[in-house]
């Protein structure tokens, strides 16, 4: 029977006040805890049950509370949102923001930082950036249409994308929207746009014009994009292009047929790289005057397949005049790179040239071909090295034709008599470069015995003792006509000659193989090796290729003295990649995780002592776009910028 009231309320009366209950409390006997073990097994602690109503004196930061219904829910939502890089990462948790953005920066692959982002609100926030910094599409046929337009899609508003359907209905598109969202919100991603690529092809007549509006309204919906690659340019475009403000960098590939539209981008400045490929259609009031003089103080790299700068100097001093124009510095301070083909070199042009580069202050040249009449540039570039201290000259990359510099490979390929001295005395002119292109050095006719190179060749290259890249290349097209091959010797000269040489691509002796890979494995610093044969196949070069590795790594496996331990490739060597044609192989103790379409790893193992190996493996060649303005040239160009933008 339960007691009445009033002896409950006499009971509690009768017990000690508060604080004397605490004192009892605090003189409890503590929880009794496990004896320290001797022993070296670990011992696993049973998991401690907690109600949900309990509070938690755990204030450790790797420990989350689970929040509670209410008004608390949305702050701490809140406050994980806003400072992300106070969550706990696991390993990752201590390092600082700007160290893991580079981290995720180096992670190519989408899927992966698609699973990162899902990890946690931390990763979510620096990944996402990465994840939408680049937008490419490629639009050859009718079928690709789908595609960009689901690549595009997301970044844009729903009043766009409802205004685009209606102009045009195509798969990708989306079906139904929210009635719960604004229509002119814009979403949140497009903001990490910085870089758009695109190849426009042939998606058909009818259908091209919605092709340029996708790209048009992502133009619009990017308000931070920095650089834009195109093989196709609208008057829309166009003008979007010219109201950006964060605008650095601009690639077009445009032809004839675009010019009109180009008028409205004149406005654009302050861009930091220029690439424009016009098909020499352009006349010399054109829009690409007004692109290069805008940017004059600011550009750091400019591409041209034609010159303009006698046409722009020529506009310059007719609208300012000539001693208002004139500067006594050059109007290209900034420019660090250069590179100019299929232009015709005349007396004006060289005297503007001049005028607008400062060749000695470039980092980087390139003389592509159909260069006419190039000898006259070069003439006086040859004049303005050899009065230059070599100390003040920072040229360190040149790329150079040496070959016929006609304007079809189909009229002829071998060069005139003459005609490729002048680019070897520029060569020999100063000594600063650590990489150097050579292309079509000493083309000849095929009935004719192997030349070699040049002698006057040879001497200035070996000018340059910092060499660290050297390449020999052709552009061969047609029938009849072949290169200097290099000889064991030739190659031997070479490694010896330049010791920090690092990537090296030649045409050998096909009889001296061998001997040549037994050469290159002497070069210590060497990483890269490119050989063409003159015949050479996919077929054969799979072929012959893992031979000439195996010759080129044995010497340096069975030369190395070290016997202790576990035997590591890389301690021995930097070689760890051979092309020979379009055949690649990448070479190391540890070759990573195989790609779609490779071939399993071979082994290759010393013969002096079993336990030296070094495996190498087949890489799949990627395939290129041989087409006008190929969205390859474009990320290529894109990328490299991109390095200097950030």
């Amino acid at each position: 029977m339960p007691s009445r009231r009033s002896a409950r309320l006499k009971a509690k009366a009768d017990e000690p006040a508060s604080s004397e209950k605490q004192t009892q409390e605090s003189k409890k006997a503590p929880k009794r805890k496990a004896p320290v073990s001797t022993d070296d097994k670990s011992i696993k602690k049973a998991p401690k049950t907690k109600s949900w109503n309990e509070k938690s004196d755990d204030k450790s930061p790797g420990r989350q509370l689970k929040p509670k219904a209410g008004a608390g829910t949305n702050k701490i939502g809140e406050l994980c949102v806003q400072t992300p890089a106070k969550t706990s990462n696991g390993p990752f948790s201590s390092l600082p923001p700007e160290v893991l953005n580079l981290v995720i920066e180096k992670i190519k692959d989408t899927k992966s930082l698609g699973n990162l982002s899902k990890t946690s609100k931390a990763f979510h926030s620096f990944v996402i950036p990465q994840l939408f910094k680049r937008v490419e599409g490629s639009v050859s046929f009718h079928a690709h249409i789908a595609k960009l337009i689901r690549t595009i899609e997301p970044l844009l508003t729903i009043k766009q994308r409802k205004q685009l359907k209606k102009e045009g209905q195509y798969k990708g598109q989306q079906e139904s929207f929210s009635n719960n969202t604004d229509d002119n919100e814009r979403p949140q991603i497009s903001d990490c746009v910085r870089q758009a690529i695109f190849y426009i092809g042939d998606p058909g007549k009818k259908h091209r014009y919605i092709v340029f509006r996708y790209v048009e309204e992502l133009l619009d919906s990017t308000p931070n994009l920095e650089v834009f690659a195109a093989t196709c340019l609208t008057k829309p475009m166009a003008t979007k292009l010219a109201a950006k403000k964060n605008l650095r960098a601009l690639f077009l590939n445009t032809s004839w047929t675009d010019n009109i539209d180009t008028e409205t981008m004149s406005g654009i400045q302050g861009l930091k790289h220029l690439h424009l490929l016009t098909s020499n259609c352009f006349s010399t009031s054109s829009p690409p005057l007004e692109l290069i003089w805008n940017s004059r103080s600011t550009l750091r790299s400019l591409d041209l397949d034609r010159s303009y700068f006698h046409s722009l100097y020529k506009a310059v001093d007719n609208s300012i005049g000539k001693a208002e124009s004139l500067n006594p510095q050059h109007d290209l301070s900034a420019l660090r790179s250069f590179s100019i083909r299929g232009t015709k070199i005349n007396p004006d042009e060289v005297v503007s040239l001049i005028r607008a580069v400062d060749f000695t202050s470039l980092e980087n040249l390139k003389f592509g071909y159909k260069n006419v009449n190039i000898g006259l540039l070069f003439r006086r570039l040859i004049d303005i090295f050899s009065a230059t201290k070599n100390a003040e000259i920072k040229l360190r990359s040149l790329s150079l034709n040496l070959g016929s510099q006609a304007f079809s490979n189909l009229i002829r390929m071998v060069a005139k008599t003459g005609e490729e001295d002048l680019g070897i005395e520029f060569i020999s002119s100063f000594n600063t470069l650590t990489s150097l292109i050579v292309v079509d050095a000493g083309i000849h006719s095929s009935n004719l015995p192997n030349p070699g190179l040049k002698d006057t060749l040879l001497q200035g290259i070996f000018m340059h003792t910092n060499l660290t890249t050297l390449e020999f290349r052709d552009s061969i097209s047609t029938s009849g006509c072949k290169v200097p091959c290099l000889d064991t010797q030739t190659v031997k000269r070479f490694i010896e000659n330049f010791p920090q040489l690092k990537n090296f691509h030649f045409y050998p002796e096909e009889k001296q193989l061998d001997e040549i890979a037994e050469v290159l494995s002497r070069g210590r610093n060497l990483e890269s090796v490119g050989i063409s044969t003159r015949e050479s196949t996919k077929d054969k070069d799979e072929e012959k290729g893992p031979e000439f590795l195996r010759q080129l790594v044995l010497p340096i496996l069975d030369r190395d003295s070290n016997d202790k331990g576990d035997y590591q490739w890389e301690d021995s060597s930097k070689f760890s990649r051979l092309t020979m044609g379009v055949s690649v192989w990448e070479v190391g103790s540890k070759l990573g995780k195989a790609i779609k379409g490779m071939k399993n790893a071979e082994i290759i193992t010393s013969a002096s002592n079993s336990k030296k190996t070094v495996m190498y493996r087949e890489i799949p060649s990627p395939m290129h776009l041989w087409l006008r303005g190929s969205l390859n040239e474009m990320k290529d160009w894109v990328n490299k910028v991109a390095k200097d933008l950030d």
